[in-house]
């Protein structure tokens, strides 16, 4: 079992908690005071790969940048900030226990 962002647990079935989750995690991501910041700077549409561990915990450790549209070491920045101030997410599971999990999410910028 894949690890979830916050805010859908209450959801019957595994799918509708999977919409549910990556849904929550768009608003986040666009609701987040770096994505704003970032946007006024690209001036232009662009997609990061950020990579990161989910811990058995739910915590968001070791982000980094797979793929990088900017050299600017502001926006790089202001992206991975983003990504480390997500809330703590479901863990992972395998066999029931819960598990570290590398993800990679796209986090998209451009014109609301």
């Amino acid at each position: 079992e894949m690890p979830r962002f916050p805010g859908c647990e209450d959801l019957s079935t595994e799918n509708e908690k999977k919409v549910c989750a990556l849904r929550a995690l768009g608003d986040y991501i666009e609701h987040h005071p770096k994505y704003n910041e970032v946007n006024s700077r690209l001036g232009s549409e662009a997609t990061f790969m950020a990579e990161f561990i989910v811990r058995r915990n739910g915590t968001v450790e070791n982000v980094r940048l797979a793929r990088s549209v900017s050299d600017n070491p502001e926006i790089y920045n202001a992206v991975i900030d983003l990504v480390k101030d997500m809330p703590t997410w479901t863990p992972g599971k395998q066999q029931g226990k819960a598990v570290d999990v590398q993800l990679t999410i796209p986090v998209r910028f451009g014109p609301q």
